[in-house]
């Protein structure tokens, strides 16, 4: 069974994430999305004719249950997903790149890393273990830290480093001190999505 979407029009310049906010500018819009339940995986199509395919299994917030809805959001800088299991989330253009496009600058195949992104990289995978490991969805630490879900998803998709202030938010949310967000140590492998990991 495919899930369609039908494309929209090539209007850039968008309302911003909070209702009556400034309009915003999306680098890379997301005009349709389907999903293919025999892969799993989800068929992107960007403005500018690029086509990708997103496996279900790259993405921190996906468990292994069906996915009953595939749809692109109004401002097209993300597509909502949900599953048959009441997990919904939402998947931001960055990460769609970031797992298939190679040209991009973050893409994950890239073996050389600054140490800024390093260190998203180690902050991003530290909140899933912990969020995971207290069975909370991405939506309700979103709620509870004060941020937009697609925000949250670029942080743990390690494609964000954030400011002090959202990660005394996030760790207040979380219910640990800011340290446990950050630790060097804390290196621990990321679990499947669904699954509790454990923690340090």
């Amino acid at each position: 069974m495919v899930h369609r979407v039908e494309r929209t029009g090539n209007a850039a310049k968008l309302r911003g994430a909070r209702q009556g906010g400034p309009a915003a500018v999306v680098p890379h819009r997301i005009l349709r999305v389907e999903h293919i339940n025999s892969l799993h995986a989800f068929i992107v199509w960007m403005e500018g004719g690029k086509t990708y395919l997103l496996y279900a299994k790259d993405l921190s917030e996906a468990d292994r249950t069906a996915v009953s809805h595939a749809k692109p959001a109004r401002n097209r800088s993300c597509f909502t997903v949900k599953q048959v299991s009441g997990n919904s989330f939402d998947v931001p253009w960055d990460v769609v790149l970031y797992h298939c496009e190679p040209a991009y600058k973050h893409f994950k195949g890239r073996r050389t890393e600054a140490p800024e992104q390093e260190r998203a990289a180690r902050i991003g995978q530290r909140v899933r273990s912990l969020r995971l490991s207290l069975g909370m969805s991405i939506a309700e630490l979103a709620r509870r830290a004060g941020m937009q879900r697609p925000n949250l998803s670029r942080l743990e998709s390690e494609k964000h480093l954030p400011s002090l202030e959202t990660l005394e938010r996030i760790a207040a949310a979380l219910g640990v001190p800011v340290v446990e967000l950050v630790t060097v140590g804390a290196t621990e492998k990321r679990p499947y999505a669904g699954e509790k990991a454990s923690v340090s």
